[in-house]
């Protein structure tokens, strides 16, 4: 994972379903929020890797994200430094107030979201 011990690690999805990391400071996070991106988001001083999806993000994108966080807590898992972190998933313009404290965030407006969406936000799912 890391020769150094980190309790804040940011990892961008590219359209493979690889990460890649991305090497931002805590403050510079709400900058990087895009509507069209998935980041996975560890807090290990929390015990939580988060999962936020952006309303544009391609489907395929979202899918992959489980699995490539699921593949990072075994990683950490593997670490004696690291503790288990439970993976939440997040889905833009309906953070939890957990991530919102967490990094100093505010809700992000949903203003549009890709036609096709097959895919229903944890939100949405409260309603059918």
């Amino acid at each position: 994972m890391t020769d150094v011990y980190e309790e804040f690690i940011v990892y961008e999805l590219d359209n493979s379903g690889e990460r890649n990391r991305v090497d931002i400071k805590q403050e510079e996070l709400k900058n990087r929020l895009n509507p069209e991106q998935v980041f996975i988001i560890i807090r290990e001083d929390l015990r939580r890797i988060y999962i936020w999806k952006g309303s544009k993000s391609p489907v395929r994108k979202r899918f992959i994200s489980s699995r490539v966080a699921q593949e990072l807590q075994r990683e950490l898992m593997e670490d004696s430094r690291y503790h288990r972190c439970k993976i939440v998933s997040i889905d833009q313009g309906d953070e939890l107030g957990e991530f919102l404290n967490a990094f100093r965030l505010e809700s992000m407006e949903v203003t549009e979201k890709l036609p096709d969406m097959r895919y229903v936000r944890n939100i949405e799912r409260d309603r059918l």
